[in-house]
Formats: structure tokens, C-alpha cells, sequence
């Protein structure tokens, strides 16, 4: 809820939303929002990193570079942004094998 209030109050303001989550809770978020924002004129993408951010081998520094641009070109929506692909709210799953996110 509390990111909900946030991504609310962002939207009226921004021209668009970055939120930065950890990735296993990350999709439930997603959901979440997807279901509670209606009408949406602007982009909300959701990002972050399967390899932490102190790791050496991190993913992060990509995906809040691809999440920078997603911001700009996507359209309107909920979005997951990593791993070189935006995939767009409902029906997003972690995939833990291949340590990316997919459809269902």
C-alpha cells in the first residue's frame, strides 16, 4: 500500500515512475499495482537486480539503465524492465532457473 500511495502521488507530478524492488516480491507488487491503477496515461517501471548490487557479476547497473530509458519510450502501463526486455502487467512470473522475469 505504501508504494501504491506512492506511485499515486509520483503519477501526478512525473512522466513517469521508477520503483526500485527487490526481485523475489517484486511481480507481487506489480500485480498489485496493476490492479489498482486504472487508466493510466503515464509508465510505471518496476526494476531491479537478480545479482545484488555488492556483487562484482551485479545486474543492476543494467537494469536501472535499461529501467532509465523504458521510462522515456515505453507507453502507458505497469512494466517489469531487466534483462534487455519490458514486459508489461498482468501475468508476470519470476523465473528463478533462468534468473529473469517471464510470461506465464
Amino acid at each position: 500500500e505504501v508504494i501504491l500511495a506512492a506511485v499515486r502521488e509520483a503519477l501526478s507530478t512525473d512522466d513517469a515512475v521508477l520503483v526500485v524492488h527487490g526481485t523475489d516480491t517484486l511481480t507481487v507488487t506489480g500485480e498489485h499495482l496493476y490492479g489498482h491503477l486504472t487508466a493510466l496515461e503515464k509508465p510505471v517501471v518496476l526494476s531491479g537486480a537478480m545479482r545484488p548490487y555488492e556483487f562484482r557479476n551485479t545486474d543492476a547497473y543494467q537494469n536501472i539503465t535499461e529501467a532509465l530509458l523504458a521510462c522515456r519510450l515505453l507507453s502507458a502501463g505497469i512494466y517489469v524492465v531487466m534483462h534487455n526486455q519490458a514486459l508489461k502487467f498482468p501475468g508476470i512470473i519470476k523465473d528463478r532457473t533462468r534468473m529473469t522475469f517471464t510470461r506465464r
